[in-house]
């Protein structure tokens, strides 16, 4: 204990070394006992008196940052709640409803070309929409409004427009709405009847598709580029189109509106 007090001293008194040497030389030497036990004493009185002033001193200091930080807390939660207090929120009752999309320019591009020319159809027959000779006429789809595809098996950017054109067709099926994709090739294997009838099955093209290793359909439409889509009224005429990925959402919106025109207005 009095090891403990001694080394406590060193703590609280900046000579608290030399005074400690004293005590200890008198308490080892032997002389002196009584003198030597009273200077440890008060040595360690004064050690414990310094400690326990430190640690109420310290005690009252946490206190008092404790209230300091609770008192933030507080006055930051007041003004949170006088903010949302002040804020004004709208009535769901008077909201405006969303704007609708402005409508997509759908200018005369020219009439529909007759879909002729091609080798053959895949998805055709079985649909009613191809008569024998593999050719197509425009005036058998007046009423309808048609979306042709352009595209090959082996283009990169085909493949990726290629679900965007299935889901259309397939969203506007039964609704006066016919899919048609041409495919030109670009390289020698994709001019191979079976390998374009292996990549509408494997890739899910229930449309009909008219084969055109000739390019007459491509010319048709004065086409240059893959994929292209071009979408025509219900008067036969080209009203849009669109070359490249993209404006997925435009073409759904042209084929409603098109929908929409009574089949007299339509130009």
């Amino acid at each position: 204990m009095d090891a403990l007090g001694a080394a406590t001293g060193l703590l609280w008194a900046r000579c608290a070394g030399p005074v400690l040497g004293l005590v200890v030389a008198l308490g080892a030497s032997g002389a002196a006992p009584g003198r030597a036990a009273v200077l440890f004493a008060v040595f360690g009185a004064g050690a414990a008196t310094a400690l326990a002033a430190a640690l109420f001193a310290g005690g009252r200091a946490v206190g008092a940052l404790r209230r300091v930080a609770g008192a933030e807390v507080w006055a930051r939660r007041a003004a949170g709640g006088l903010a949302l207090a002040a804020r004004r929120f709208p009535d769901p009752r008077a909201a405006e409803p969303a704007p609708t999309a402005a409508p997509v320019p759908t200018p005369d591009l020219g009439p529909l070309p007759d879909l002729a020319g091609g080798a053959g159809w895949l998805n055709g027959t079985a649909l009613g929409l191809v008569p024998n000779g593999g050719t197509l006429q425009a005036a058998a789809l007046r009423g309808k409004v048609v979306v042709v595809n352009v595209w090959t098996f082996a283009c990169y950017n085909c493949l990726n427009a290629l679900p965007h054109v299935e889901a259309l067709a397939a969203k506007y099926r039964g609704a006066d709405v016919v899919g048609v994709g041409v495919h030109t090739p670009e390289l020698a294997r994709e001019r191979v009847p079976a390998n374009v009838a292996d990549a509408v099955r494997r890739l899910g093209v229930t449309y009909p598709v008219v084969l055109d290793p000739d390019y007459r359909i491509w010319r048709a439409f004065h086409n240059e580029y893959w994929p292209s889509v071009y979408i025509a009224d219900k008067a036969g005429r080209l009203r849009f189109r669109r070359f490249g990925e993209g404006a997925y959402d435009e073409e759904d919106r042209v084929v409603a509106q098109l929908l929409a025109e009574p089949t007299t207005a339509a130009r």
